[in-house]
C-alpha cells in the first residue's frame, strides 16, 4: 500500500515525505577533535595537520606535554586510525618518538632545578660585586 501511495506521489508530481531517519550513524564515529576539526578517519588527522607523519609529531607532543584533558585511551584512538599492517610499526615509531620527547622535558627539567639549587651571592656580594 504504502508504495502505491508513493508512486501515485510521484507521477501527480507531488510533494514527496523525507525519508525515515536511519538508525544507526552514516560515518564513523568522532575519535577526538584536533585544532577543531573532528578526526574520524586517516583523511582527517591529515587535513587537520597537512600531513600524517605532521600529525603523528604533534600527537607525541601533545602526549608527553602537560594536557590534562586527554581520554585515557587517547594513544589507543589514534591507532584506530592506522590501518592493521601498519600497526606494529606504527607502535613502535610511536613509543621511541614518545620516549625521546620525555627525554627531551627530563633533560629540560633537570637543567631548570639544576639552575634553582645553585646558591644564589649574598647582599654584600650583589652590593660590592665580591665573595663575602
Amino acid at each position: 500500500m504504502k508504495l502505491h501511495y508513493l508512486r501515485v506521489r510521484r507521477v501527480r508530481g507531488l510533494a514527496m515525505p523525507l525519508p525515515p531517519m536511519p538508525k544507526r550513524p552514516i560515518g564513523p564515529p568522532v575519535l577526538f577533535a584536533f585544532r577543531d576539526v573532528s578526526i574520524r578517519t586517516r583523511a582527517d588527522a591529515v587535513e587537520a595537520s597537512g600531513s600524517w607523519e605532521g600529525f603523528l609529531f604533534d600527537m607525541a607532543d601533545i602526549y608527553t606535554g602537560d594536557a590534562v584533558d586527554l581520554p585515557s585511551n587517547f594513544l589507543q584512538l589514534v591507532e584506530r586510525l592506522v590501518p592493521r599492517a601498519e600497526l606494529q610499526a606504527h607502535r613502535e615509531e610511536m613509543g621511541d618518538l614518545i620516549r625521546a620527547r620525555q627525554g627531551a622535558n627530563l633533560r629540560h627539567l633537570r637543567q631548570v632545578l639544576d639552575e634553582a639549587r645553585r646558591p644564589k651571592p649574598g647582599l654584600v656580594a650583589r652590593l660590592f660585586g665580591r665573595a663575602a
